[in-house]
């Protein structure tokens, strides 16, 4: 009988130290995306992301700035972009 409570408290000795485990690493994580977030929102430089094929998915406010409407962004493969006159005068 003790040794089954003792088991049974081993379990939930483990379980409490995983899920420790886990809260720490979801935070470390969500803590690690927003410094990702903020250094592609406030970079200097133009940042475009595009997926495996080409289109762009994603640009900071610098690559607007540099190339002028968002939306002209959606489904332009990068390779063609390069390409586009620069409508921007600095």
């Amino acid at each position: 009988m003790f040794s089954t409570i003792a088991s049974q408290m081993a379990m939930v000795l483990e379980n409490a130290r995983l899920y420790e485990e886990a809260t720490q690493s979801q935070k470390a994580s969500r803590a690690s995306q927003e410094k990702l977030r903020l250094t592609f929102q406030f970079a200097m430089d133009g940042i475009a992301v595009t997926d495996l094929n080409g289109p762009i998915t994603e640009v900071n406010k610098r690559a607007v700035q540099m190339r002028g409407d968002i939306l002209a962004f959606c489904s332009v493969k990068f390779a063609k972009l390069a390409l586009l006159p620069n409508t921007t005068s600095y």
